[in-house]
């Protein structure tokens, strides 16, 4: 089984959808701070050779240790990923990354059971390390419930593509996220540098930046368990030099 066809919104095309006029209707505002994933899987995905200079990658990406077993991000069963030298040194990495490609999902092994898929990310998803060393990614307590955050790149130009992902009674899901008009993200942009933070029942989040703005939007999340979801509270504004590190 492979990912056939996925349409993202984000930070990735941002450009492309400006110099075409923005057809999907977001301002560049709503391109650095969120990301949209619409994933469609189908049956009988080829197993794709790697181009010149790549090599084929299996490898376990990310992984959590959480209560009652292990979340990892790994290539696809059945699908092809790839990895290469990133090439050139940019504002997503420097020329000695490793870049990876291809299909990738998250799965949960629980302790005393077989593992499963949970999550299927968008299709010719990209990670981007400074090493093959298997990342770890960022566990948090919120509430009764325990959170992972996952990026899938180090460092942006603009905003780090993060994931979330929770257990509960031993059973491991994505969380998806609810922002003010009511869209319902499976990830969103947060500004380099700046990680998620838990205080009190609430997920605080900075998100991204682009040329020309002044401030960055801050945003408060209260998880809902029932929906798993992190649901936007409030937002506020705040400048790049009132922020910690």
């Amino acid at each position: 089984m492979g990912i056939a066809a996925a349409s993202i919104l984000g930070m990735l095309m941002a450009s492309a959808w400006l110099s075409n006029g923005n057809p999907y209707g977001y301002s560049e505002t709503d391109i650095v701070d969120t990301f949209v994933f619409e994933v469609r899987e189908e049956d009988g995905a080829e197993h794709a050779t790697p181009p010149p200079g790549e090599q084929a990658d299996d490898t376990v990406r990310a992984l959590v240790e959480l209560q009652g077993g292990l979340l990892t991000v790994q290539p696809a069963s059945g699908g092809s990923a790839s990895v290469a030298p990133l090439g050139a040194p940019s504002c997503i990495g420097q020329a000695s990354d490793l870049r990876w490609h291809g299909a990738f999902e998250a799965r949960w092994t629980p302790h005393k059971s077989e593992t499963s898929t949970i999550f299927a990310f968008p299709a010719d998803f990209e990670i981007v390390q400074p090493t093959d060393e298997t990342a770890e990614m960022e566990p948090i307590k919120l509430g009764g419930t325990e959170l992972a955050a996952y990026s899938p790149r180090y460092t942006d130009c603009h905003a780090l593509e993060t994931y979330f992902f929770g257990v509960r009674d031993g059973r491991a899901f994505p969380v998806s996220i609810r922002m003010e008009d009511g869209r319902a993200l499976a990830g969103i942009g947060r500004l380099p540098g700046q990680k998620p933070i838990a205080e009190s029942d609430e997920l605080v989040i900075t998100g991204g930046f682009a040329a020309g703005m002044e401030t960055v939007p801050v945003y408060a999340f209260r998880y809902e368990p029932e929906d798993r979801t992190l649901t936007l509270t409030r937002t506020e504004q705040r400048k790049l030099t009132e922020l910690g590190d």
